[in-house]
């Protein structure tokens, strides 16, 4: 599908705010337990008939394994 010169402007602005917003969140969004975290993901959506989310993924190791596996 191919997006029309407004659609464009639109979802350039969209972007832009999401990114505003997570640059402004950072900090609450990465939390302050970082120990043990072995993966972090953020997934931004932008469906053309809802408002922006983002969605924030935070796996983290199990000390006794993770301990065992840098023996």
């Amino acid at each position: 599908m191919a997006y029309k010169k407004e659609d464009r402007e639109n979802l350039i602005a969209t972007v832009k705010t999401v990114g505003e917003t997570l640059i402004n969140d950072a900090e609450s969004i990465v939390g302050e337990n970082t120990d043990c975290l072995s993966n972090f993901s953020i997934w931004i959506h932008l469906d053309a008939d809802s408002v922006p989310t983002y969605e924030v993924t935070q796996e983290y190791d199990i000390p006794p394994y993770s301990e065992r596996q840098n023996k």
